[in-house]
């Protein structure tokens, strides 16, 4: 597992667009009807999950670990081509298996994630946002070391993939007769609350370098829901020390996302990959957005910073 990026700062303060903006595919984040509804079967609340994200989809997992017919169903669907499913699927089982880690695991994310406007980083360490004229920003340091475990893997994966509701507490609490207004900027913030959820996800993943989120986070790179958490999912596989992501990162610096480009060069910066890789120096000279320009020339220079410290014999390079 690879330590010794834990303070670079690559992705502090970057902005994290308004939800709706147009790079932002929409997400499912109010409970549907069904998850709700006592008639509901439990094959129902497992189509539900597949289809939901955030509030929705954690409405329905509890509702569907709550039934008898949990086990059978999440068994079943453990072997199934897409990671996202086996990730609902085996993180539905820990659950069962594990409720009070997975309570605390809960609990960590929502101290983490507690209110947009806190500085407090809570148990996941430094999940903080920020608000600048009206802006809403999002900064995410690197997890610390004692973040997660490895046995947290599962609920980190589910967490990539569907991201979370936060508590019913507070300001996400839903009492009735809220105005329309009130209404919609509730369900905006927990559609930003799950969201900015995935993208931690995907950073502690990466710390953590198990073999078990590099596929996930690979197809996160290329077909994440918005281009933010694949520009997240691209810097932190960096962090991997792996040489096996350095072709997938490559192609992504061809993406038509300007943020998705500049989190694989900021990738392979941290990969050390040649003083004067030609695909940075290209990016470099030749991108058409000014902040991927930027990204590849601080690659660039890490790289060439990084080696001239190992040439010295103050530091080695993670064995990738």
């Amino acid at each position: 597992m690879r330590r010794t990026h834990c303070t670079y700062w690559c992705v502090a303060a970057v902005l994290f667009v308004a939800l709706g903006a147009a790079h932002c595919a929409p997400a499912q984040t109010t409970a549907p009807a069904l998850a709700g509804s006592p008639e509901a079967t439990p094959a129902e609340l497992w189509a539900t999950m597949l289809k939901s994200q955030g509030s929705a989809y954690v409405a329905a997992r509890d509702k569907l670990l709550q039934s008898g017919a949990a086990s059978e169903i999440l068994k079943a669907k453990l072997t199934d081509s897409d990671w996202r499913v086996q990730a609902v699927a085996r993180a539905g089982l820990e659950r069962l298996s594990r409720p009070q880690a997975y309570a605390e695991y809960d609990a960590g994310l929502a101290g983490g994630l507690r209110r947009l406007s806190t500085f407090r980083a809570g148990p996941l360490r430094g999940v903080f946002l920020l608000w600048d004229r009206g802006v809403q920003h999002v900064s995410l340091p690197p997890p610390r070391e004692s973040a997660y475990s490895a046995a947290a893997v599962p609920f980190l994966l589910e967490a990539l993939a569907k991201g979370a509701a936060p508590p019913a507490e507070g300001r996400w609490r839903d009492p009735e007769g809220q105005t329309p207004e009130r209404a919609k900027a509730r369900e905006e913030g927990l559609e930003h609350y799950s969201r900015v959820a995935q993208c931690y996800a995907a950073l502690a993943l990466s710390f953590l370098a198990d073999p078990r989120g590099i596929a996930p986070l690979l197809d996160v790179v290329h077909t994440g829901e918005f281009s933010y958490l694949r520009r997240y999912a691209g810097i932190g596989l960096g962090w991997t020390g792996r040489a096996d992501v350095i072709a997938p990162l490559r192609k992504a610096l061809r993406d038509a996302r300007s943020d998705v480009r500049q989190g694989a060069a900021a990738g392979l910066g941290e990969l050390l990959t040649a003083p004067d890789d030609p695909d940075l120096v290209w990016l470099a000279e030749n991108d058409p957005h000014s902040g991927v320009r930027s990204a590849a020339v601080s690659a660039l220079r890490h790289i060439r910073s990084r080696l001239r410290i190992m040439e010295q014999g103050g530091w080695k390079a993670p064995n990738p």
